[in-house]
């Protein structure tokens, strides 16, 4: 059992060392993946880092573009609104100057036929003037950029105009009050009138010439302004695109700084877990640790209780072997014995049978008292033998032997000696008796020798090996009286 438990603890104490490698194999992946885990963290952190940094770049161009797009916007917005007011005011101009011109051509087409007079040659001159102010004004207002000097100039004329407007106005009132009077001093004055409507006509001339031009000026101011409406527009939709675009960007940082973030949380969960089972398998590792100190403490004092125990297995083997080799010597006493017991048995029987053969019926009797008294002697002288022998086995096997439990074992396993004459034999077939009603006392002797020797003749199965491998099991023959030799 000893040997067997240190096996088994040997065993377990392998199994543990194996289980505390494997921990230490997971332990060292676990760290090699925490490792990389904290790299991997360390990597998206600064990509994270870097995605910020642009994110905040971004943010800072888009709201650099936002204020651009504002600015413009508001700018575009203030230039359309002057746009619309001079659009305005020169269509009104415009349709002042047009009213004032019908009605100037009518009151001079009544007065050209009131007075029958042919048109002069500045009127000529002034019709001329009225039909080439468009292209000549294009022509020069083309060359000239629009500045703030040319819109001051713009309002100049334009108040030119309306002064001249207001004096065509004052010359048709006098006109009219001048129509109904007739007679010579009418004439008379209408010939100072005259010379005073040629210098209104030639005045009127030039504002309209100015108006033509200032009207062919702001047509020009006005296709450009559209022009420069249509880029800011173009720009304006630029502009928006390129808010868009910002704004895409800005969503996929902003998914991207997202995922980055989730990612970096999973990690943190994942180094977090990482470390926890760490210090769980460190924990394990010293309790696998400690359980290894024990086992290891337990192994070595179980070596030491082998060593004493097989040293004390040592010694009893010893002892038997001397014991074994005491036996071995009563044994060959034992049967010297028993051979002489059967030479003297043999003698028995040859007396016996020489006495049956030559006595008849009448001395039978007086021959068989004297060899009952014959083998009475001869039992004595054994009996006398058997308790010699049984005195000498009985202080052998009276000896303390060291292992108790060996002994009893052995003793459950022999056989009690048995009385004289409680069993029958078979092995002696040729003892018999002269008479089948006369049992003989030889034959009451040779049956209480029978189970002596049966049980003398059983080997020692039950001892332990080392006694089989020091000496074969030999047959004692004793007396019937005398217990077994075996302890």
């Amino acid at each position: 059992m000893p040997l067997i438990q240190s096996r088994v603890h040997a065993d377990a104490l392998q199994a543990a060392t194996d289980a505390l490698a494997a921990a230490n194999h997971e332990v060292d992946a676990m760290r090699h993946r925490a490792l990389g885990q904290s790299t991997k963290l360390d990597e998206q952190l600064r990509q994270n880092a870097d995605l910020t940094v642009q994110l905040a770049q971004t943010q800072s161009k888009l709201d650099e573009a936002r204020r651009l797009l504002a600015a413009t916007a508001s700018d575009a917005e203030a230039r359309e609104e002057r746009h619309r007011t001079h659009v305005s005011r020169l269509e009104a101009s415009r349709q002042t100057v047009e009213d004032m011109l019908q009605a100037a051509r009518h009151r001079e087409r009544e007065a050209q036929r009131r007075s029958h007079t042919t048109p002069s040659h500045g009127d000529s001159e002034a019709q001329d003037t009225r039909r080439s102010p468009l292209s000549t004004s294009s022509a020069a207002v083309a060359t000239q950029p629009p500045s703030a000097q040319v819109l001051y100039e713009q309002d100049q004329l334009l108040r030119l105009s309306q002064c001249a407007a207001a004096n065509l106005d004052e010359v048709q009132r006098r006109l009219r009050s001048c129509v109904p009077s007739s007679g010579p001093q009418a004439c008379v004055e209408a010939g100072a009138w005259a010379s005073q409507l040629e210098d209104l006509k030639a005045r009127f001339d030039d504002v309209v010439q100015a108006d033509a031009k200032l009207i062919s000026f702001l047509i020009l101011v006005a296709e450009q302004q559209s022009q420069q409406l249509r880029t800011l527009e173009a720009r304006w939709v630029e502009a928006q695109r390129t808010v868009r675009e910002a704004d895409a960007v800005l969503d996929d940082a902003a998914a991207r700084v997202a995922t980055s973030a989730q990612e970096s949380a999973m990690l943190r969960e994942e180094c977090a877990a990482l470390t926890q089972m760490q210090a769980t398998l460190q924990a394990q590792l010293s309790e696998r640790t400690r359980e290894h100190d024990a086992a290891t403490g337990a192994l070595q004092r179980l070596q030491t209780a082998q060593t004493e125990l097989v040293n004390a297995r040592v010694r009893q083997e010893a002892q038997w072997t001397a014991r074994l080799t005491q036996a071995a010597e009563a044994q060959l006493r034992a049967t010297a014995y028993a051979e002489t017991l059967e030479a003297a048995l043999l003698e028995k029987e040859r007396l016996m049978s020489s006495a049956a053969a030559t006595s008849e019926r009448r001395h039978r009797r007086a021959a068989v008292e004297a060899a009952q008294e014959r083998v009475a002697a001869f039992v004595q002288r054994l009996r006398a033998s058997a308790e010699l022998l049984q005195g000498e086995l009985g202080g052998l096997a009276d000896t303390p032997l060291p292992l108790t439990h060996e002994k009893t074992a052995y003793l459950h396993t022999s056989p009690e000696p048995s009385p004289p004459g409680a069993s029958t034999s078979a092995s002696h077939p040729r003892t018999h008796s002269p008479s089948p009603s006369l049992p003989s006392p030889e034959t009451h002797v040779l049956r209480s020798m029978q189970p002596t020797a049966a049980a003398a003749a059983v080997p020692t199965a039950t001892t332990q090996p080392s006694l089989r491998r020091l000496s074969p099991p030999q047959v004692v023959e004793a007396g019937p009286s005398h217990p077994s030799v075996w302890p």
